[in-house]
């Protein structure tokens, strides 16, 4: 079938049936078919928006008043199908993602969907997807679904503990936990476009601030992350996130957020190389999950390992301001689509009054393990909080809660963020002994 037909095909994407259908024939009728039409459209269309991802090569174009613009025919053309005016002629991939109910047992909290399983490719297609799915522009009210359900399932995942719903699977982190990213993006979406604690500061951000795609095709392996970030985590308040973790559809929970900031990252092999992790910060966050070069199977481990790229940066926010020092590297293929990464970094926040810093608040450190989407432009993950005073805690009372972060080619922190400040504190670190 050629791709115009397929971009033509009918098909739903999670598994309930549409109503108020105006078709030839009687809707009963359509509705009956509608298993049948998903088994043979489908994988047809999934097959066919792989590809578009694949084959994508958009180019910057200036707009007026010099505003840069991600432009790609691609792109062009999924976003023609993600709005288009007539219901049966819209591909409704964005909104299964925004209807699917806390009962639904493919979301349910007790299972995982790792990339590595073949059912997955609908969710991996969706989070190549998630810049479409974070433009307020596109409307998904109109959408198939009469029912667009609140954030019950996306809220009780995003907010699940590390052992329950890790980031990334596999003994190597080879596969990311695609339906767990998915509700974090679902979940920041409510926050930023509907009714949460970052809907007014989101939607007040010039177009070129929000989500953008990539430009070029996209590529295996590891790649430097850019510069510029912004972007914001949502927390429960102390008392109340062990209570939701043990009962999520149940349990009153207090959200809150800091607004979103700005994120600063660099590369330099000369200040902080790659080859030079300390191995204090590996203490507090895995960041190398590769067997050792001295494995008894050396192929193997060649075949499995991704190069580490070393960075650095600062953030600011409201009230926490922090220098962060991580590790990223490539991962494989995800159902067929390359550009996916791993991220990992510790976060060193401080009193925005005490930016004259002599010590090290050992009371507000923060591990980040996130998924780098294709592209490099969005990564999505968890924070946690990190103790040093020896105890072990249970995962279900360890404080974490989830990111976002996308790149902008505007830096608009206020002051600007120099690669001096985060590398002064890696000086205050080495001081105090906190690393070698």
């Amino acid at each position: 079938m050629r791709r115009s037909e397929v971009s033509r095909s009918v098909t739903y994407f999670d598994g309930r049936p549409l109503t108020n259908v105006r078709r030839s024939q009687s809707t009963q009728e359509f509705i009956s078919s509608l298993p049948t039409m998903q088994l043979r459209n489908g994988p047809l269309v999934l097959g066919y928006l792989r590809e578009l991802i694949i084959e994508s090569d958009a180019v910057k174009v200036r707009k007026s008043r010099g505003i840069e613009e991600v432009v790609g025919l691609n792109f062009q053309h999924i976003r023609s199908r993600l709005t288009h005016s007539e219901p049966l002629r819209r591909l409704d991939i964005l909104g299964a993602v925004m209807s699917v109910p806390s009962n639904n047992k493919f979301w349910s909290l007790s299972k995982i969907m790792s990339s590595h399983r073949p059912e997955s490719t609908v969710l991996v297609i969706q989070l190549c997807l998630t810049h479409f799915f974070l433009d307020p522009t596109i409307d998904n009210s109109n959408s198939y679904h009469q029912e667009i359900a609140g954030i019950p399932s996306s809220q009780a995942a995003a907010h699940a503990d590390h052992c329950r719903q890790p980031v990334f699977m596999g003994k190597y982190k080879s596969y990311a936990n695609v339906r767990w990213i998915l509700s974090v993006v679902r979940f920041m979406r409510y926050h930023f476009l509907e009714s949460g604690e970052l809907a007014g500061c989101y939607t007040a951000l010039e177009p070129q601030l929000r989500p953008q795609a990539w430009v070029g095709r996209l590529e295996s392996g590891t790649k430097k992350l850019g510069t510029h970030w912004k972007g914001g985590y949502i927390w429960v308040q102390d008392g109340q996130f062990v209570n939701f973790r043990r009962d999520p559809y149940n349990a009153q929970i207090d959200e809150e957020s800091d607004g979103l900031h700005e994120l600063s990252i660099f590369h330099d092999e000369t200040a902080f190389p790659s080859t030079a992790w300390p191995q204090q910060f590996e203490t507090l966050i895995s960041t190398d999950p590769f067997p050792p070069s001295n494995s008894p199977n050396p192929l193997n481990v060649a075949a499995l390992r991704f190069p580490l790229l070393s960075f650095f940066g600062t953030g600011r926010d409201a009230t926490r301001p922090g220098h962060l020092f991580g590790r990223i590297h490539g991962l494989p293929l995800q159902q067929g689509i390359p550009g996916f990464q791993r991220v990992s970094f510790i976060k060193f926040c401080y009193n925005r009054a005490e930016m004259n810093l002599e010590f090290v608040d050992t009371e507000q450190i923060w591990a980040y393990e996130g998924c780098v989407l294709p592209g490099g432009r969005i990564m999505v993950g968890r924070w946690m909080h990190v103790s040093l005073d020896g105890d072990v805690l249970d995962p279900v009372d360890r404080l974490s809660g989830p990111f976002i972060y996308w790149n902008v080619d505007d830096n608009r922190a206020d002051p600007p963020i120099f690669p001096s400040e985060a590398l002064k504190y890696k000086e205050l670190l080495r001081n105090t002994g906190f690393i070698n």
